[in-house]
């Protein structure tokens, strides 16, 4: 998958870097442009999905590694909520990022594992979200010791995912909501997403109901770190 991966970036990048410098170019009429940036889109488009088929091999397959470290998470938890915020704002959309007073200040965690997980799950919220709000949360719970229980949930007021779905969309390619915001995503980041859960040792789970928004949610079990 690596070599593959790799075979398919070269000419990805070479349609992506022409169709850069064409839509730069000075004289394009209307149906000239659109074709360019239809070609740069669909460019992106494979590229993404390069990306997300090679990172789901490598974690089912057992191969993806765990890097855990010192980690300050009101800092991550900002800077995921602050990606996502120009999106939400495109859409009329209010971004909260909620945290409970007992949330510790630093833990052992893989950094960006973790942090691709809320953009994926924050991602998905704003996209399929067309009026009101979407929320990221995180609590703790008191563990023994220096272990402390973390819970992360992401929230939104969207149109929910119909029962029948609710465990079908944790499978690769399969995507729930309107055809035409299936085409935006490549119906990989929530499988990817349960399996990187999964080896944190934790589960991604979901409740969801018709016209009220869903709620994705997840706990691990972490070491607090001295922040000295």
């Amino acid at each position: 998958m690596a070599n593959v991966s790799h075979e398919l970036r070269t000419p990805l990048n070479v349609i992506l870097g022409y169709a850069q410098i064409l839509r730069m170019s000075a004289g394009l009429d209307e149906r000239q442009r659109r074709g360019i940036e239809a070609i740069h889109a669909s460019g992106e488009y494979l590229l993404r999905l390069v990306s997300d088929v090679l990172d789901l091999a490598r974690t089912e397959a057992g191969k993806t590694q765990l890097t855990p470290a010192a980690v300050h998470l009101h800092t991550l938890l900002h800077f995921v909520s602050h990606q996502m915020q120009l999106r939400a704002e495109q859409k009329g959309l209010t971004l909260a990022c909620e945290t409970e007073s007992d949330l510790p200040a630093v833990v052992v965690v893989d950094e960006k594992r973790l942090t691709q997980v809320l953009l994926n799950l924050l991602g998905n919220a704003v996209k399929f979200t067309d009026q009101g709000r979407v929320t990221l949360r995180a609590s703790a719970q008191p563990g023994d010791g220096l272990m402390v229980q973390l819970r992360f949930e992401v929230s939104d007021t969207g149109p929910g995912i119909p029962a029948w779905a609710a465990e079908r969309i944790f499978k690769p390619f399969e995507q729930a909501g309107p055809q035409c915001r299936r085409a935006e995503g490549t119906g990989l980041g929530l499988a990817i997403s349960r399996s990187i859960v999964g080896l944190m040792g934790g589960e991604l789970r979901v409740h969801s109901m018709m016209g009220l928004g869903s709620r994705f949610w997840f706990d691990l079990q972490v070491r607090r770190a001295d922040c000295r």
